[in-house]
């Protein structure tokens, strides 16, 4: 057995041979893999040259031969774009080039900052189906915030049929060796960053993961002076153990605010390439291949049609009543009352005071009825710890790394158990505002929204965004009085809302689980859909709705992005309205408009040198933390109103400046991203293309591939070597399209990672027959163009080239592979049997240059040739 031949292995298919060691083993290439074997597990097969010079009228070889290359055809394709797995919707030219451009080397190292709404799901399995199909990845395991586990295992599952086992810390208890005995897990961060019951031990004592995939992952974050946060930590240590082989880490705010922060995640990404303490222009400048943000400015289909649908902007304003302004009014007294008082408090003590009162402050400003609740719940806390009744909680739950960021949420929880005190005499003053809040019988700000509503969008669905479950419980009231019980329903971290008046006048909890909230108001079951924060993630909402109001507004704008996020999406058929309602006498309002004016500015300045402005504000924004703007609202109740203006352009004036702006800026420059001319690149192939590859497969063991035209689905009796233990002899309703028809949930989607699909790829590859007759005077050659390599070299990239040359021109022309693929299966290039030779003609020279002049763009440094398959042409 000697250098170059071709042989064929019972289990690994058809290699070459790379060379015998001295102990009689023989190095073989399958495909990108290297395997050492046994002489007597190979046999030797008729080279491709040998073949072009006999002659064959075998319907079978011809077939097996047309079958190889295709599925050849079909590997290469779908190995860098993934464009052939078998996900349940429609692939995007953006999403299929984050595979390839992740995909690119091997092990996979990438952070993707998309903009929300992008499908980073959807890019996840895309990459994910890639891997295992090129069977790079067994392993697997994705990291995701606590409330977002089972949608990713329910999303990965339905869109592209990838199992993954969600984790919990009651498993482990029952089986120690979890993380071993399943090869894909989704797990909780929040859970697995604490050590419990040896947690990290089991981990560490795992196998090491193929890929380890981070939803979210600004949350792994670490500071110059702070530290590390746990998920930070846990990462790192499972890296510096050699347990996790590739990573990829999504977040739609990959800059902090901090270079230190920035670098310190970007060094889980390759810690020989970045570090805080690197030179940052030679970072910036390796920035490009392991750094992707997509914005939804470049998003197209495949036509190049833009996606995202305008966005318009409807601000309303309101005028409290008497009553309101004398509650607001008083509540504002109460407020800078506090922050005399923390000032004489230690230190400690201050920051707590403080941190409560910029709670009450942003509860007041989103209705009197969640303050109102707020203020009784406090009343009640200290008049039971005057009895002796200890409140058991501190202010720790607010350095909790379990939640995403601190909600508002929080805060009102932990206002709510906090006994320690804010002034003198407090629970006098909470009675006053709570004699003042019940002369207030309605709240205008709802009556203000209603009346929008009965005007504007008399039929339309909406989705209304709040941050507090008491404003969310008064605007549901308000709504099932003018639309009925039936009319709305809820999204909030509890997944239940008390004390919720219904039109009969009764009082009931409302509890509802928050994707069945979501699945009843994408069906149109429900028109309303008032949200917490808790769907700001996670959550498509864009259906059947392109209206959200802002009940009240979060002083972080990046929050706002968020919400509009959830229908400003992928498949959005309208324009979206965006309706804010503010009151214009608020300190909040006027805040909130000093950092419009304040963001607009900076937009302008990055609209001059920038294509995308939005997105370069979207990482400024991301930059700057909630403390930042917490300070701004709660800081300015105590500026004097005329010098309210020149305070706040002291107090932001780093914000969005200059290093602000060269931060985003060099981050926009240096990130690899999908544009319009990457579209001729794309593959123009999908899964009904999988069919003639499927027909042929078939008809080597003499089956066929069966069309109901009717049901528009395919069967086809299994052969014998397909067939796997307990499965039925015929595959029945199956479609080769992405999208089911209504009533079509029991058909299977075909695709690469179907198993007949599969099972035909693995056959193919061990076919023994290379040469195709064709009509014509072309003859096509197929080439793989691989890494010359060692032996100790464990994966090889390789790509696919098919070459065309006419007998008459004598011109050689490069063909690309999608276009080859597509005119084969659909007959444009037609083959058949003929006694006549072909004529014959050489071509190493010709792809050998070609490669040399592409090998960068190949990722082939030094190209190695092997001739796969001819189709030969004959006149």
């Amino acid at each position: 057995m000697n250098e170059g031949d071709i042989v064929i292995h019972k289990e690994l298919g058809q290699g070459t041979v790379i060379s015998v060691t001295q102990s009689n083993s023989v190095v073989v290439r399958f495909g990108d893999n290297i395997q050492i074997v046994k002489p007597e597990e190979l046999q030797s097969v008729q080279s491709v040259e040998s073949q072009m010079l006999s002659t064959s009228n075998d319907q079978i070889s011809n077939t097996k031969a047309l079958t190889r290359l295709q599925a050849l055809l079909i590997k290469n394709i779908n190995d860098v774009w993934g464009v052939f797995s078998r996900s349940s919707i429609d692939l995007l030219p953006h999403q299929l080039w984050v595979c390839k451009q992740v995909l690119k080397e091997w092990p996979v190292r990438y952070l993707v900052a998309d903009d929300v709404g992008l499908g980073k799901t959807i890019e996840a399995g895309l990459i994910i189906s890639s891997l295992k199909a090129t069977r790079k990845a067994k392993r697997i395991l994705v990291l995701t915030p606590a409330k977002l586990v089972k949608q990713w295992a329910d999303r990965l599952y339905d869109m592209f049929n990838i199992s993954l086992t969600p984790y919990s810390s009651d498993q482990e208890k029952y089986n120690q060796n979890f993380w071993n005995s399943h090869d894909s897990i989704v797990a909780s961060f929040s859970t697995v960053q604490a050590d419990s019951n040896d947690r990290h031990k089991h981990m560490l004592e795992a196998e090491p993961w193929d890929l380890v995939l981070v939803d979210e992952a600004h949350h792994m974050n670490c500071e110059e002076h702070t530290g590390a946060t746990l998920q930070y930590a846990l990462f790192n240590k499972l890296q510096k153990a050699g347990k996790i082989t590739s990573a990829i880490l999504f977040t739609g705010t990959p800059h902090r605010g901090k270079n230190y922060g920035f670098w310190s995640l970007m060094s889980l990404i390759d810690p020989d390439v970045f570090s805080p303490y690197n030179n940052e222009d030679e970072m910036y400048h390796a920035l490009p291949n392991y750094f992707i943000r997509n914005n939804k400015q470049n998003a197209v289909d495949m036509q190049g049609t833009k996606l995202f649908k305008p966005m318009h902007q409807h601000p309303y304003t309101f005028t409290y009543s008497e009553e309101e302004q004398n509650f607001y009014d008083e509540m504002t007294n109460f407020i800078l009352t506090g922050k005399a008082y923390a000032k004489e408090c230690s230190q400690s003590m201050g920051n707590s005071v403080n941190l409560l009162l910029t709670a009450l402050q942003k509860i007041a400003a989103s209705s009197i009825s969640a303050i109102m609740g707020a203020l009784a719940t406090r009343k009640k806390n200290l008049e039971e710890e005057a009895k002796g009744i200890q409140s058991h909680s501190d202010l720790k739950y607010l350095q909790s790394d379990e939640e995403d960021y601190i909600t508002a949420e929080n805060f009102e929880k932990v206002m709510q158990k906090e006994n320690f005190k804010l002034m003198n005499h407090e629970i006098e003053h909470i009675n006053e505002l709570l004699a003042l809040g019940s002369n207030v019988k309605q709240e205008t700000r709802i009556i203000k929204i209603i009346d929008i509503i009965k005007r504007d969008y008399p039929n339309e669905q909406i989705l209304l965004f709040t941050e507090y479950k008491r404003t969310q419980a008064l605007m549901m009231t308000s709504l099932m009085k003018e639309w009925g019980k039936d009319c709305v329903t809820i999204i909030n971290g509890d997944e239940e809302l008390k004390d919720v008046v219904y039109p009969d006048g009764s009082k009931h909890n409302f509890a509802v689980p928050r994707l069945q909230a979501c699945e009843d108001f994408n069906t149109g079951k429900k028109r309303f859909l008032i949200s917490t924060e808790a769907a700001g993630e996670g959550i498509d909402l864009q259906k059947n709705c392109h209206i959200l109001i802002h009940i009240d507004l979060p002083w972080n704008p990046m929050r706002l992005h968020q919400r509009v996020g959830r229908v400003n999406r992928l498949g959005q058929k309208f324009d979206v309205d965006v309706i804010s309602i503010r009151n214009e006498n608020n300190i909040e309002t006027k805040i909130w408009n000093y950092l419009t004016n304040k963001i607009n500015n900076i937009e302008k300045a990055f609209t001059a040198a920038m294509d995308d402005p939005d997105d370069m504000m979207m990482l400024v924004l991301g930059m700057q933390s909630d403390s930042f703007y917490d300070s701004l609202y709660t800081e300015a109740l105590s500026i004097p109103k005329e010098h309210q203006q020149e305070w706040f352009n002291q107090k932001t004036q780093t914000f969005g400046g200059k290093s602000a702006i060269e931060v985003a800026t060099q981050l926009g420059l240096n990130a690899a991203r999908f544009n319009l001319t990457v579209l001729k690149d794309v593959p123009q192939v999908d899964l009904p293309d999988l069919t003639s590859f499927m027909k042929n497969a078939l008809k080597v063991y003499q089956k066929k591939l069966m069309y109901d035209e009717e049901k528009d689905t395919y069967s086809f009796n299994l052969p014998i070597p397909w067939k796997k233990f307990g499965a039925l002899p015929t595959e029945k309703d199956l479609i080769f399209r992405r999208k089911l028809n209504p009533g079509e949930s029991g058909r299977k989607i075909v695709g690469v990672g179907y198993f007949g699909i599969d099972k035909a790829l693995e056959n193919a590859f061990k076919y023994e027959d290379y040469v195709v007759q064709i009509q014509g005077t072309k003859s096509y050659f197929i080439y793989s163009i691989y890494n010359e390599i060692t032996v100790t070299d464990e994966r090889v990239n390789n790509a696919l080239l098919v070459i065309s040359f006419d007998t008459k021109t004598l011109k050689f022309e490069k063909c690309e592979l999608d276009d080859f693929y597509k005119n084969l299966s659909n007959g444009t290039i037609k083959y058949s049997i003929d006694e006549e030779k072909a004529s014959l003609c050489t071509v190493p020279v010709a792809v050998k240059k070609f490669a040399e002049e592409n090998k960068e763009k190949l990722g082939i440094q030094n190209p190695v040739l092997k001739l796969e398959c001819t189709l030969r042409g004959w006149m």
